[in-house]
């Protein structure tokens, strides 16, 4: 009967519960997700190097992590070429075809082989959706990995699929759940979540930030003429101009049927008032499709914590206050803390 090192299993345990732990780790959980399987791997078997491949859109990642001569870990990573017989050699579903890489790989990864230099490796394959979506591969240091060692890493394989598949699912969830259908900006409730998240953090390190209401001004016109679905294409549109001239802190959302809300972290009023007016200025000059005449543009009021409020209700209050004063005043304008409402730069003419 063969015998089993009971503590090797209860350390590859641990390791799929940490690695459990990190589907909902955030934004880079994949990433923190993969090294967890690659350095698992690495120390349960006592590897000397373990490649793991993956398939994805338009390309294959490999990552490789490997010990050096003083034993300190080494993490790598590149992306291959699509090729179709690379793919297909990651995609088979027999063991023993993996022991013997395509030449294609051994051309487009210089320490692939080095490492087969130390003894044949054991692979195992990742699944997702019915089908193998990558490959784990290890080498030994000096002797031929045991028949336990092929169990354990088919064992941190199998699992790792499923946290894998769980965390894509979560970051899909959680995506549609933030984000507006139309535009693929954020949406309300993501933007009031942020909005009260950045007021406690401006407290804390006493910094400024601004809040930017912004109203599409002829919308309705625009769908009376138009249609509906001319209207919604013009709404994608307008999300992405507003994305144009954005830092990757910022955060752009949907508020309303045809209005849209920004936060500027770390932005007082001299900045949000730059920011707003090339804003205005770069939709007021697009050309949106059927409307010659340029009527589509946009109304923007501002309001900066601390000075125009305390709280995510006063400053929306006053950002609020200031769109509508800005409209009021005859529309393609911002209405800003130095001044009531100004008027935006004409167009150029054709």
């Amino acid at each position: 009967m063969e015998s089993y090192d009971s503590t090797r299993w209860e350390r590859l345990f641990e390791a799929i519960y940490e690695l459990s732990g990190l589907i909902s780790a955030g934004p880079h959980r994949e990433e923190q997700i993969l090294e967890r399987i690659l350095r698992s791997a690495l120390s349960l078997l006592d590897a000397r190097f373990v490649h793991l491949l993956l398939v994805e859109n338009e390309r294959i990642r490999r990552l490789v992590l490997s010990r050096d001569e003083r034993g300190r870990e080494v993490l790598s990573a590149q992306l291959l070429s699509r090729s179709t017989n690379l793919v297909k050699w990651i995609q088979q579903e027999q063991a023993e075809a993996l022991l013997q890489p395509p030449e294609l790989l051994m051309e487009e990864t210089g320490s692939f082989q080095e490492s087969i230099a130390f003894g044949p490796p054991m692979s195992s394959p990742l699944f997702a959706g019915g089908k193998t979506r990558g490959i784990l591969m290890v080498f030994p240091q000096e002797s031929s990995f045991s028949s336990e060692d092929a169990k354990l890493l088919g064992f941190l394989a199998n699992q790792a699929s499923v946290v894998l598949e769980l965390a894509r699912l979560y970051h899909r969830l959680e995506t549609e759940a933030s984000t507006d259908g139309l535009t693929g900006l954020y949406n309300y409730r993501y933007f009031m979540d942020a909005l009260h998240r950045e007021v406690k953090r401006a407290r804390r390190f006493e910094e400024p930030f601004a809040v930017v209401m912004v109203d599409v001004d002829n919308l309705k016109e625009y769908n009376d003429v138009n249609g509906h679905l001319a209207g919604s294409s013009a709404l994608r549109e307008m999300g992405s101009l507003l994305k144009t001239d954005a830092r990757e802190i910022d955060i752009i959302a949907k508020y309303g049927g045809d209005e849209f809300s920004l936060i500027l972290p770390n932005t007082n009023a001299a900045g949000s008032i730059v920011f707003a007016e090339r804003m205005l200025r770069r939709v007021s000059n697009h050309r949106f499709q059927d409307d010659p005449q340029r009527r589509l543009t946009v109304s923007a009021g501002i309001a900066v914590y601390p000075e125009d409020g305390d709280s995510a209700r006063e400053l929306l209050s006053r950002a609020d206050d200031r769109l509508y004063l800005a409209k009021s005043e005859g529309r393609d304008r911002l209405g800003y803390p130095l001044s009531p409402a100004v008027p935006n730069a004409p167009a150029p003419e054709d």
